[in-house]
């Protein structure tokens, strides 16, 4: 038994220690060299590893319930597909899979966590570890020219990963450990580590990174203001000082480099979506989906007048309306595209989980700033979407969450 174990946990750090580089990587070949399947290989091996650790007797933990009963509500959404006669199409199809699979790392994470297997100073490492991965190589990426970009006219620097939400989807969730890091203990490694990831974050040029980093930059003042109110520790002083030279240096490059190619762009954007209504633009048009893809449907289905028709139509209410989805039919909002795919379910399950999180955290630990900090990972996946459909974000996520649930916090020194 004790062979197993180790040999599970072997095999999860391993894979933990090569996923920033498999992600990287993968980002690359896909939209510099046009070659696709690295990610997607290296992911199902992990996933393959998360349902041996799922499948565990010992492993009775809600969120392990919470994905079986997501399986079976995604078959029965999936059969009314057939019933009514909706062809199924391949992209949902690989899009549930990438939901299911995040729920699938909440339920294996939980349960490596919860029960010891892996224990809470080897987490911290192994996030601490793929923090300074992430950041270091984007950074690197980003300022030498070699990423991807996000938009025309090489705008919006993605460092090595594909996509254009999911680059930001990362960094705003390693930003939330290096946040608690800073939090816990007081080291000028994780202050370096925080501005780099806000360089990385305002590169990005989009509206919720520039919302993020400035958010995240409010907690960090207060984080340096705190401990520098501690005058018997010179060390808090001299961290403190570095911060703010660093935070200079910080605003001149953002206001030299970056901000008059972001206006450029929102200001065309906001001459497409203004149009309809700010919130619109705000949005990037993902309020004008939500009536498309989850209102419009079901309300034809209750048009047609047949019992039948009326049955499946008050059944997609309640577990998604399936798999006809295709490229571009997608909210982009976690919460909502769940609701689109698994119905009333799904939307339980996105609400269960990511609240499970906030609720141990103020329990355990009235801390405000630490509170907020998960409170703003969360609402990140809510609004920016990617996190549970985005596919290699989930792991970060997942990690993130699992992680400050079984974490003791420390109170601030």
């Amino acid at each position: 038994m004790n062979l197993r174990k180790v040999s599970i946990k072997s095999i999860y750090l391993f894979l933990m220690f090569l996923l920033p580089y498999a992600d990287m990587i993968n980002g690359y070949m896909i939209r510099q060299r046009g070659f696709y399947g690295i990610g997607s290989s290296f992911h199902t091996l992990l996933s393959i590893l998360f349902v041996v650790v799922t499948l565990k007797k010992s492993n009775k933990g809600i969120f392990k319930k919470n994905l079986f009963l997501s399986i079976g509500t995604i078959i029965l959404a999936i059969t009314i597909n057939f019933i009514m006669g909706e062809k199924i199409d391949s992209i949902s199809i690989e899009r549930i899979i990438k939901i299911e699979v995040t729920m699938l790392n909440f339920a294996a994470l939980n349960y490596l966590m919860d029960s010891n297997r892996i224990s809470k100073q080897e987490a911290i490492k192994i996030i601490y570890y793929q923090c300074i991965v992430i950041l270091s190589i984007t950074l690197i990426s980003d300022i030498t020219g070699t990423c991807n970009y996000a938009h025309w006219g090489n705008k919006g620097r993605m460092g090595l990963y594909s996509g254009t939400n999911e680059p930001v989807i990362i960094l705003l969730t390693v930003m939330g450990f290096v946040l608690w890091l800073m939090h816990e203990r007081s080291s000028f490694l994780d202050m370096l580590l925080f501005a780099c990831g806000e360089v990385c974050l305002v590169m990005t040029e989009s509206k919720a990174g520039m919302i993020m980093a400035a958010v995240y930059y409010a907690f960090f003042m207060y984080i340096l203001y705190v401990r520098a109110r501690n005058y018997s520790s010179i060390r808090n002083v001299i961290l403190f000082m570095a911060g703010i030279i660093i935070i200079i240096i910080g605003i001149f490059f953002v206001y030299k480099f970056v901000v008059p190619s972001f206006i450029e762009r929102q200001t065309r954007l906001m001459g497409v979506y203004i149009r309809s209504s700010g919130m619109t633009y705000l949005s990037s048009g993902r309020t004008l989906k939500i009536t498309k893809l989850l209102i419009d449907p079901i309300l034809r289905i209750f048009t047609m007048g047949g019992i039948i028709e009326y049955i499946c139509a008050f059944l997609k209410l309640i577990v998604g309306q399936g798999a006809w989805f295709g490229y571009d039919d997608t909210v982009e909002m976690d919460f909502f595209d769940l609701l689109m795919y698994g119905g009333l379910i799904w939307g339980y399950i996105y609400i269960y989980n990511s609240a499970v999180v906030i609720r141990r955290v103020f329990i355990r630990q009235r801390n405000k700033l630490l509170l907020l900090t998960v409170l703003m990972v969360v609402i990140a996946s809510f609004f920016v979407g990617h996190v549970w459909t985005g596919g290699y974000c989930g792991v970060y996520f997942a990690l993130f969450c699992i992680f400050i649930k079984n974490y003791q916090p420390k109170k601030m020194k």
